[in-house]
Formats: structure tokens, C-alpha cells, sequence
């Protein structure tokens, strides 16, 4: 059968079918793939850099309202929970308590130190300023006002220039420049409610309920630089998202909240976002909301490179350079933030929550971020292994001491004489009987009573026992189960002691870029120190604090 010739067709084919479309399908598909892992990327390298963990060992209060990082002294800071100031010599791995309110309705609004060198502490409270001279050994109340509106002081700064100190309370503004022995009420903020205070080189600025005021150097007259209502009035509300009649009312009315400084610039927070203006100026211009969630900012900090800034949506970052928010909330388990302070020295940002105190890290390198997985303190505080295995010994009362005192006081026994008491007694009556007559009843007649009482007392010693005693036997016997133990628990202590301190000398000596391995060994470290606390009676942990107290 003959077979025909099929005739190639030089007809391209058309459509999606077409080659050059395919190819371009292809194009725009790994595009999109590689933009897709260049976000994810750029997601999970952000969330890095943003990560916050609990970091609020010994603080006995869930909520926190302030925290105070103080870069003079490294590892140092400060924080306050609703009634108790809490200390950190680790940079915020272990807290102590070195204050307590005690009245009912008490409350710590915020806390302060002077910058100079003498380092003083201040508690603003409801219940007025409290401070203490002596790095938190004590504390003293250095002002109280007439009601309860002026005792309940909500801010508190130091000026350096002129030595004053300048508190805000709920109804006034107030100076001192003796250290607080005198006070006086400034005048122009009379029945004012003061939200924030910033001291600066010679000036003053003040956050109160119905706008900001400055005071130039060398000046006693306040002006008003920030008037609420005329700058609403000026600038209208172009952004879509008007804060809620609940957050307007819990702001009262877009009041300035807290303010920050950072060079020749001004900024505070209002409920419709973070305003800035030249240090003394009045022209006040909003910040590039984009990147929040939520234009509210009710605290704000300010640093070298960034403001940080949390509201009701969570943290966010200001980079002066970039212009634009990017939110730094991950890790925070609740949103609900009361302050937060940041320091590039110190390589740290603190949060204060209603849920806690939380600390991100803040170091980044050319090859990625570097995660914190430090030793719980420097090794020059630490005791050293003798010291340990010492307060093993104790705590475990497995001493060699014991037994020789188990052997005296058993030697000893024999100086003291078996002691017997012996009481006896005999009461008696004596009753006779009287029938009188034939016709008369009988009598009973009760004669004189009869009592006979004796005791005695016997003293015995056995003086062979100076010698020798039966106790011996049983003291042998608890000595050899004390030895064994003792050894047990100094070869126990010995080991953790020494793998703690390896896994110490690996982390200072490499900067750790993986987090999960950064948490592990961090955990790691941690269940080391635990082990040794549970070995000494907490004496490891107590000893490392008490020597880091030179600050």
C-alpha cells in the first residue's frame, strides 16, 4: 500500500500556544517567585531584628510601668512594677527588689535618676517623689503635696545647668533647688494636669494637658509652643484613620503624651500621630505615618539613630534617614505597652507591658544580626570553685564538722545524769457511826482527815561513757553515709560548675548569629545556674549579685 507524503505546514502557532508568549509567562513567574523569597527574606530578616523576649526573672508583678536603662554603668537597669522598683546588674537576665510601696491605692508612675555623678534615684508615685542617695539601699519621700491631685506626681527631670529639680503632678508643675528640702509651684501651670518633663541644656520643656510649653535658657517665662486645638484647627485630619471616641477620650482630646529629644529637634506623641519641631520653635510638622498600624503613639524615646515609638498597635521604628515607621512588635505578647527606653550602648531595648518586662537586642552586624546568648554575669563576679563546693557542703549540712560534733556532744552525754522523779501520796477519812436511842436515827460522825504525801529524786551517772559510749556505733555508721553523699554532691556540683563554665567561654569568644541556637544555649546556661543555686541554697546567684554592687 502506498504511502502519501505528509507536507510540513510553516504556519506558527498562535495564542497562548506561542512560543514568545511562553516565554514571558516563564519570565514573569520566576519574577514573581524571586520577589516572593526577596519579602520573605526581607520579613524574616526584619522579625530578626525585632525580637523581643521576657526578661523579668524576679520581678514579682505582672504588670510593669517603667524601665530605665543607665548607660554609665553597664548591665545596669532599672524597673518599676506597680508598687516595687526592681534592679538588674545583668542587663535585665535577674532583677532583685530595692523598693516596695506599702499603702493600698499606691502606684509607681515612672522612674528617674540625675545624670550627674552622684546618681541619684527617683520614684515618681501616686503617693509623691520618693529618692534614694544610696544606689537603692534606702529611700527617703522628698516632696508631698497639699491634696491628692498634687501628691500624684506622673513625671520628673533633672537640670544640670542650674541643679533644679522639676516634678509634674496632676495639678501643677513644681521646682526645688536644694535637693529637694523646698519646693515651689510654678505659676503658670496652676491646676494643670503635667504629662511629661524634659530637661535640657539651660531649657525646659512640659507636656500638659492642653498643649506644650518651653522655657529658654536663662529664662523664667513659659512659652506656649504647642497649642492643640490651633494646630488641629491648622491642619486639619486628612488621615483616613481617626482614632476611636474611646481612644480620643482616653488620650483626653489628643493631649501630648511624652516627649523626646534628639538634637535640634522636638518631638511628642499625640493620639493622631508623632509631631516634631525645632527645639524652641512653634511650627510643629506631623511625621510620615506610613508603616503603623495605628496613627496613636503613646510613648516615644529617642535615640542617635531612631525613635521608637509604642501605641495601641505595638512597637515601631523611626529611622530619621529612611522617614518611615516599621513595626518592631514581634515576640510581645501583649500590646498593651507602658514605656519603653533603648540604648546602643547597652545594645538593648526594654518594654514595659501590662504582660511584663520584655528585652530585643539591638546589635547587627555586615553578616546579620547577632543574637544576645551571654553569660549570666562577668566571670571576674563569680566564686570561685571552693567557694562553691563550700556552700554545697553547708546547705547539704554533710560537713565533716558534724561528726565531730556528733562525737563530742556523744562523749559529753556522760556528764549528764539519768534523772528520776518519784511521787506517792495517801488521804484517808475516818467516819464513825453513832445509833443514839432505840427511837433516835443513827449519826455518821467524820473524824479528823489522814494524809500522807512522799516524793523522791534520783541522780545516776554512768562515767564508762567518758570512755566509750553506744552512740559511737550509730555515729560510725552515719559518718561513712555522710562521706558518700558529700562526695556525691561535691563531684555533682564540680561538674556543673565546670560545664557551665566551657559553655560561658564559648559564647564570649563567638558572636552567635542563628537564634535557635543562641535560645538553646542561653536555656542551657540558665539550667546550669539553677542547678548550682538548687546545690548551694542560691548562694551562687546571691554571691555574683552582692559582688557586682559596686555600681
Amino acid at each position: 500500500m502506498a504511502r502519501g507524503k505528509t507536507k510540513k505546514s510553516n504556519a506558527r502557532p498562535a495564542g497562548l500556544s506561542h512560543p514568545a508568549v511562553l516565554r514571558f509567562k516563564k519570565w514573569v513567574l520566576s519574577l514573581f517567585v524571586f520577589s516572593f523569597l526577596i519579602l520573605c527574606a526581607a520579613f524574616n530578616l526584619a522579625a530578626e531584628e525585632c525580637l523581643w523576649r521576657k526578661s523579668d526573672i524576679g520581678i514579682d508583678e505582672a504588670v510593669v510601668n517603667a524601665v530605665s536603662i543607665i548607660n554609665r554603668f553597664p548591665g545596669l537597669v532599672l524597673a518599676a512594677g506597680g508598687k516595687g522598683i526592681y534592679k538588674s546588674l545583668d542587663g535585665g537576665k535577674s532583677w532583685d527588689r530595692i523598693f516596695m510601696l506599702t499603702g493600698e491605692n499606691e502606684k509607681i508612675n515612672s522612674l528617674s535618676y540625675n545624670p550627674d555623678g552622684r546618681f541619684f534615684i527617683y520614684a515618681a508615685t501616686t503617693n509623691g517623689l520618693y529618692v534614694s542617695v544610696d544606689r537603692g539601699n534606702s529611700w527617703i519621700k522628698q516632696y508631698r503635696g497639699l491634696d491628692e491631685a498634687q501628691t500624684d506626681v506622673s513625671c520628673m527631670a533633672h537640670s544640670i545647668q542650674n541643679d533644679k529639680i522639676i516634678i509634674g503632678t496632676r495639678r501643677g508643675l513644681y521646682k526645688s533647688s536644694d535637693a529637694g528640702a523646698h519646693w515651689s509651684a510654678e505659676g503658670y501651670f496652676i491646676n494643670k494636669e503635667i504629662r511629661d518633663v524634659y530637661a535640657g541644656e539651660g531649657f525646659i520643656y512640659v507636656c500638659a494637658y492642653d498643649g506644650v510649653y518651653y522655657q529658654r535658657p536663662e529664662s523664667d517665662y513659659w512659652d506656649k509652643v504647642y497649642n492643640l486645638i490651633e494646630f488641629e484647627e491648622e491642619t486639619g485630619d486628612e488621615d483616613s484613620s481617626e482614632p476611636s471616641d474611646e481612644d480620643v477620650s482616653e488620650n483626653n482630646n489628643n493631649a501630648p503624651g511624652s516627649i523626646a529629644i534628639h538634637k535640634d529637634a522636638v518631638y511628642i506623641c499625640t493620639a493622631r500621630g508623632v509631631l516634631t519641631a525645632p527645639i524652641g520653635g512653634n511650627s510643629w510638622t506631623r511625621l510620615n505615618s506610613e508603616g503603623l498600624t495605628n496613627r496613636k503613639i503613646n510613648y516615644i524615646t529617642a535615640g542617635p539613630e531612631y525613635l521608637l515609638g509604642a501605641g495601641p498597635g505595638g512597637i515601631f521604628k523611626y529611622e530619621y534617614k529612611e522617614g518611615r515607621w516599621k513595626d518592631c512588635s514581634a515576640g510581645l505578647a501583649n500590646l498593651q505597652i507602658n514605656m519603653i527606653d533603648y540604648s546602643l550602648e547597652s545594645g538593648f531595648a526594654f518594654a514595659a507591658t501590662r504582660n511584663g518586662l520584655f528585652k530585643m537586642a539591638l546589635h547587627s552586624s555586615a553578616d546579620g544580626p547577632v543574637y544576645e546568648a551571654g553569660m549570666q554575669g562577668s566571670c571576674a563576679r563569680e566564686p570561685g570553685i571552693s567557694e562553691i563546693q563550700q556552700a554545697a557542703i553547708e546547705y547539704a549540712e554533710v560537713s565533716p564538722e558534724k561528726i565531730k560534733w556528733m562525737r563530742k556532744a556523744a562523749q559529753a552525754q556522760a556528764l549528764m545524769p539519768d534523772l528520776s522523779l518519784s511521787l506517792d501520796g495517801d488521804y484517808n477519812k475516818t467516819i464513825e457511826l453513832d445509833r443514839g436511842g432505840t427511837s433516835d436515827p443513827d449519826i455518821f460522825i467524820e473524824g479528823p482527815k489522814d494524809r500522807d504525801i512522799g516524793w523522791g529524786i534520783k541522780l545516776n551517772w554512768d562515767l564508762a561513757e567518758l570512755i566509750w559510749s553506744y552512740h559511737q556505733t550509730n555515729i560510725d555508721s552515719r559518718s561513712r553515709l555522710m562521706v558518700q553523699l558529700r562526695n556525691d554532691i561535691l563531684d555533682e556540683v564540680t561538674k556543673i560548675y565546670f560545664e557551665r563554665l566551657r559553655l560561658m567561654e564559648e559564647l564570649s569568644g563567638n558572636s552567635i548569629r542563628d537564634e535557635a541556637q543562641a535560645r538553646l544555649k542561653q536555656i542551657r546556661l540558665d539550667e546550669l545556674t539553677a542547678n548550682i543555686d538548687a546545690l548551694t541554697g542560691g548562694y551562687f546567684s546571691k554571691t555574683i549579685n552582692s559582688k557586682a554592687n559596686d555600681w
